[in-house]
């Protein structure tokens, strides 16, 4: 079984989000973005680069990169914890509570993400059924790979 935050996790999302029609064909022609989840506890993030409804790159971005990906990126969504993410992908809580009780921040262009809404919306389903059939790692032994693997 995958376990959450490795490459092969990553990989797989990204495999599956490409292969779903239904992703593709709400993206196709409007979702073009670059957009990062900044987990602040850990201060690691996650990248996703799509380009015409296609993910190009979706990863773990290492402390040491994040700087430069907050610059790059059109779209931020700033986690207070990994016990946030976490309960954010698997969908116990809703992304608009999250905003309103300020354990979720957004930043970056509201006309881009409206723009992209349907795709992502569709994406969350796919995403949290995927997370739901991964391994979870708490919070301790994620940040104990993570730092053996040099993310933090």
């Amino acid at each position: 079984m995958i376990s959450f935050g490795t490459r092969e996790f990553f990989e797989h999302l990204r495999d599956e989000l490409n292969r779903d029609g239904k992703f593709r064909k709400l993206g196709k022609g409007v979702y073009t973005a670059k957009e990062l989840i900044y987990i602040r506890d850990l201060r690691i993030g996650v990248w996703q680069e799509t380009q015409d409804g296609f993910i190009q790159e979706f990863r773990l971005v290492p402390s040491v990169e994040l700087k430069k990906k907050e610059e790059e990126a059109e779209i931020i969504y700033y986690v207070d914890s990994y016990e946030t993410l976490i309960k954010m992908l698997r969908g116990e809580d809703s992304f608009v509570s999250m905003v309103i009780d300020g354990t979720l921040e957004f930043r970056g262009s509201m006309r881009k993400a409206m723009q992209i809404q349907g795709a992502s919306d569709r994406m969350e389903i796919l995403v949290r059924k995927i997370v739901n059939q991964t391994v979870i790692p708490s919070k301790i032994s994620f940040e104990k790979w993570a730092r053996k693997e040099g993310y933090i």
